[in-house]
């Protein structure tokens, strides 16, 4: 099945047993509650429609953007990986790839009891091919790439397994923006759990326009700030329990888009902790850690958030 749902031309269409297993660039494959974990986060980076895609010999990482001033990316070490294969001359692959139709494939299948996913690019504007199926495979765990290549189709037919190939077109790669070049010293970074960051969204109005952060030494403050909406805030002392580390070196006050923070929800649900690191020209970098099975360390997001405006002269007073 390509993204389409049809047979289509050239790159739409891989013949495996055309290709060996020698020409492949990147392959992965993800077990068990891993393949949720992984279909969870990729959904939370569909707030965009384009989409970067970065291997390397340390793991794969998904990059989204939005008009330059939102950025999601989501990146999996190899150990979260099953099995991670890395073109042994290689230093990076990277393309571009168009998510609309693999997120309406997404919502059908994300709540399916999948056992097995695996990733496989041949490199040379190939598509990109997802392998997914719904019975676990009965490959030995020492076997290598080459031998999980050769006997695929043959376990297919023994195990009787449902497999789903879902074939994605890829693009020429268009260089994200770099956020960490942008100069600008930390002015704060505050750390709590992503449960109590939820819970703090989860309590301002969902049609508000902007959401506003204002931390200096005595307090960290969440508004929300709308033209319909009554604005509300949520404030608490910086030696409040919620926070695991406050540190503070300048005090500031910004302003983003709310919808920003709406997209980080799904990523915020399947994690452990979040961090917020403003800079002093507003930039928000929000680090979340991910949870997973096997390694605590192996799944990572960050989203990059630049301000509306500077808010100098829009301090609202809320009763």
């Amino acid at each position: 099945m390509d993204e389409k749902g049809k047979g289509t031309k050239s790159q739409d269409k891989i013949d495996f047993k055309e290709l060996s297993v020698q020409n492949i660039a990147v392959a992965g494959t993800i077990k068990g509650q891993n393949v949720k974990f992984f279909l969870n986060t990729l959904k939370s980076l569909q707030f965009t429609t384009n989409s970067e895609v970065h291997f390397t010999s340390i793991g794969m990482k998904f990059i989204a953007e939005e008009s330059q001033f939102f950025q999601g990316i989501a990146y999996f070490g190899s150990v979260f990986f099953s099995r991670y294969h890395f073109g042994k001359n290689l230093e990076m692959v990277n393309f571009g790839v168009d998510f609309t139709a693999f997120s309406e494939f997404l919502s059908a299948i994300i709540n399916n009891e999948l056992t097995s996913l695996k990733i496989v690019y041949y490199g040379d504007h190939r598509p990109i091919a997802f392998i997914l199926k719904q019975k676990d495979d009965e490959i030995d765990p020492n076997a290598t790439l080459s031998e999980i290549s050769d006997n695929e189709e043959e376990l297919v037919e023994s195990c009787k397994e449902i497999v789903t190939e879902y074939i994605i077109r890829t693009k020429h790669s268009i260089n994200p923006i770099d956020f960490s070049s942008i100069n600008s010293p930390v002015a704060s970074t505050v750390l709590m759990n992503c449960s109590e960051f939820i819970e703090i969204i989860s309590d301002l109005d969902k049609t508000t326009d902007e959401i506003q952060f204002k931390i200096d030494s005595r307090s960290f403050i969440v508004r929300s700030l709308g033209i319909i909406q009554c604005n509300t805030q949520i404030p608490f002392p910086t030696d409040h329990k919620i926070f695991k580390n406050f540190n503070l070196v300048k005090d500031t006050k910004f302003s983003y888009k709310f919808s920003c923070f709406k997209c980080m929800l799904r990523a915020l649900m399947h994690s452990m902790d979040v961090c917020l690191e403003t800079r002093e020209n507003g930039l928000l970098k929000v680090q979340i850690k991910g949870k997973t099975i096997e390694n605590e360390s192996s799944l990572f997001y960050e989203f990059n958030v630049m301000p509306n405006v500077t808010d100098e002269d829009r301090d609202i007073d809320v009763a």
